[in-house]
């Protein structure tokens, strides 16, 4: 009867374990799609963050000789900011791993330790994988943000403060560091043959390796990105064309470059529009 008993006391907890692991939910909106745009609107100031290049070649981040770390090389990300420049605080994230160079001038800033969270909206506060960066622009005035060695972009977050306001937005981010052999020579510009053969593509490459930029010298040739920003294959999105190679189609009469690096694919193409 005892035995009875216990067992029927069991059968309760594990219900009740199943019940519980039943009402288990997840986050909507997980996983979030990648790459990171390089380009966002808050909901409610209607604050537009844009990230740029400052190199002929169009790369995110572009390398630059460090301001602070003198004979080393930075990545730089660099933010224009349009809207109400009146706004307080703009805060960006950055990884721990990425070790800051320097701040723009003509920009009132600051940086907290991992952990502390900024003094004024508390963001990131315990936070140990990453650190704020708030910086109050001067209007005109892009916000470009440098770190020693070579970087990638990541997801991250742009937060934006006026007054009782406080709203943010998705964005590409300072992300990882890239580990490289420092004697190992890195791939800045390369010239291939595409499009079948048929063009001369002269690729630049970002700090991490990846093609930003595809220009073209060859009569008959040109270079375009699709329009939306979306290739499309056979009616349906590539979703990742990471090749060094690209890919080649339409009787190699066009070679695509991206996504998801770039994020808008770069193509080469025997005749004009291209692609």
């Amino acid at each position: 009867m005892r035995a009875k008993t216990y067992l029927g006391a069991v059968t309760v907890v594990l219900g009740g374990l199943l019940v519980a692991g039943a009402a288990i939910s997840f986050p909507a909106g997980v996983p979030v799609a990648t790459p990171a745009p390089l380009s966002c609107t808050t909901p409610s100031g209607g604050w537009t963050i844009s990230l740029v290049s400052n190199s002929p070649g169009g790369a995110i981040p572009y390398a630059a000789p460090c301001v602070g770390n003198t004979g080393k090389t930075c990545s730089v990300y660099k933010y224009t900011i349009s809207g109400d420049t009146t706004a307080s605080h703009f805060l960006f994230t950055a990884s721990a791993d990425m070790d800051l160079d320097a701040l723009n001038p003509g920009n009132t800033s600051s940086a907290a330790v991992p952990g502390a969270g900024d003094s004024t909206t508390g963001y990131l506060t315990l936070a140990k994988h990453e650190y704020p960066i708030r910086l109050n622009p001067t209007p005109g005035i892009p916000v470009e943000l440098w770190f020693v060695g070579r970087s990638k972009p990541r997801l991250s977050t742009v937060v934006v403060k006026k007054g009782g306001l406080t709203e943010s937005c998705l964005i590409a981010g300072p992300g990882v560091g890239v580990v490289s052999d420092p004697f190992q020579p890195t791939t800045l510009t390369q010239t291939v043959l595409a499009a079948g053969g048929k063009c001369v593509a002269n690729l630049v490459y970002d700090a991490a390796g990846n093609v930003v930029n595809v220009t073209t010298n060859t009569p008959g040739c040109s270079v375009g990105s699709p329009s939306g920003g979306t290739l499309m294959i056979n009616g349906a999105p590539l979703k990742n064309n990471t090749s060094p190679h690209g890919i080649t189609f339409g009787n190699g009469t066009t070679t695509c470059y991206g996504p998801p690096v770039p994020s808008i694919p770069k193509c080469i193409c025997t005749s004009a529009p291209c692609p």
